[in-house]
């Protein structure tokens, strides 16, 4: 008996996780930017180049550029 297409079958009745929504997912890495970006300029200010930012913070050093501008 084929019973394709007679009981709904998402992936939430199937037991799979459903991804987290991506806004969701940035207020976590970066719950604070003015935060972020007040931790960017200071390390800037101590000398430090965007890729050693970058690490510490957690980011793209593209991005360090991008909060520095």
């Amino acid at each position: 008996m084929d019973t394709r297409g007679s009981i709904p079958c998402t992936r939430h009745l199937r037991g799979f996780s459903l991804p987290q929504a991506s806004s969701e997912t940035a207020e976590q890495r970066n719950p604070d930017k003015a935060l972020l970006r007040e931790t960017v300029l200071a390390l800037r200010e101590q000398g430090m180049s965007y890729r050693q930012i970058a690490r510490e913070v957690g980011i793209h050093w593209t991005r360090v550029g991008q909060i520095l501008r």
